[in-house]
């Protein structure tokens, strides 16, 4: 019936009189499930994974990495404000702010680094007339050819999270780690081999989006490296599991979050 059905739908509407409407629904499609929700915490689901699943865990440390001015942390704060959130920020202007942003909160710690799959000094990229906005990215292309904008290059350093974690023996486990790096994501769980190895880190929340195309990251390689993760994509009020039954769905390089669970983690006790 479904086959009939969408083959009825190609014949009626598969044509370019009608490129609008099937961009319109195409679009709504990827909205419920997950992709393009970007607008508001709430819109994207971070709200509701915070109070109705990663509440329902006992939070410890948090690593914020790519925390920007610290509005994520800040929310993250008001909903843990028992456990130590770390927050990793390596633009020298966006880290200030995050200073001013954050200095009065003693639970909250702040690094002026950022992280990779090496220890080394980079260049991260922004527009040209921003003095360190949101969309800051190792990869210049999602600047120059994404957004066709003109950019500007920062000197910065990189650490791996796993060098970070040695010299810091005080931090025994990671409850929660979100990362939002402008494409680098996956270079940053890299670089936290031994620390997923060792189960070190219990919940990971990322993004995937247009840079994805730039650093040539596909869904698949994160599933690879988070073997024993459940993977899910966070919706506005809910998560859905992804087991890349679908791969023509999975692999859309558009904005999402999506949330690993390691295995062995009950989410509901």
């Amino acid at each position: 019936m479904i086959k009939l059905i969408t083959g009825c739908y190609a014949n009626l509407f598969g044509r370019v009189l009608f490129r609008k409407w099937n961009y319109f629904f195409l679009k709504l499609g990827m909205k419920g499930l997950g992709f393009l929700n970007y607008e508001t915490f709430k819109i994207s689901g971070e709200k509701y994974f915070l109070e109705k699943i990663l509440s329902n865990y006992k939070i410890n440390n948090i690593f914020d990495v790519g925390a920007n001015v610290g509005s994520y942390a800040l929310l993250l704060q008001k909903h843990f404000e028992n456990s130590e959130i770390f927050c990793f920020e390596p633009h020298p202007n966006t880290f200030i702010k995050l200073k001013n942003n954050t200095e009065n909160l003693p639970n909250i710690h702040i690094h002026n680094v950022g992280f990779s799959n090496e220890n080394t000094e980079a260049l991260l990229f922004d527009y040209a007339n921003s003095e360190g906005s949101s969309h800051a990215t190792l990869y210049n292309e999602a600047i120059t050819t994404i957004t066709q904008a003109s950019s500007k290059a920062t000197k910065i350093n990189l650490l791996t999270l796993d060098n970070f974690l040695t010299d810091n023996p005080g931090i025994k486990n990671i409850s929660f780690l979100k990362i939002d790096t402008e494409g680098n994501e996956h270079k940053v769980l890299l670089g936290a081999k031994e620390a997923l190895q060792n189960k070190k880190i219990d919940i990971l929340q990322f993004e995937i989006g247009t840079h994805n195309i730039i650093s040539k990251v596909h869904f698949r390689d994160f599933i690879l490296v988070l073997k024993d993760y459940n993977l899910y994509r966070l919706l506005p009020k809910g998560i859905l599991k992804l087991n890349y039954s679908m791969p023509y769905v999975d692999e859309i390089i558009a904005f999402q979050n999506i949330i690993a669970i390691r295995k062995d983690i009950d989410i509901n006790g």
